[in-house]
């Protein structure tokens, strides 16, 4: 059972907890759980309130980041098969430094 208060408020004492939330450093939800307020409630009174105004989310560059990988030395070289789900498929030679395949699988995750 939670222990969130369901009492109405003012608009004064929601600006109030907006100032005290903007100051504490922490996030929306250890906020309302320190104070024992209703998260949904908090987040509503905060998106409408001006001190919100101008936060919006900027949407994400969907475009892919450019990564290089060093040509294997043959044909028949052995390749790490990387699979994302049923769709993606990657084949990389086993010399492909480890960083630039994280570099590529979170250029992809951001895609989505």
């Amino acid at each position: 059972m939670s222990n969130t208060s369901n009492r109405q408020r003012r608009a004064d004492e929601w600006m109030a907890l907006i100032e005290s939330y903007l100051e504490s450093g922490l996030t929306q939800k250890a906020f309302c759980e320190k104070q024992g307020i209703s998260f949904h409630g908090f987040r509503h009174h905060y998106q409408r309130s001006p001190l919100f105004r101008g936060k919006r989310r900027q949407p994400r560059d969907g475009g892919f980041q450019r990564v290089i990988v060093p040509k294997a030395e043959s044909c028949a070289a052995q390749v790490w098969i990387i699979r994302c789900g049923d769709q993606v498929r990657i084949d990389c030679p086993v010399d492909t430094p480890v960083e630039a395949i994280v570099r590529l699988a979170r250029g992809l995750a951001d895609v989505t």
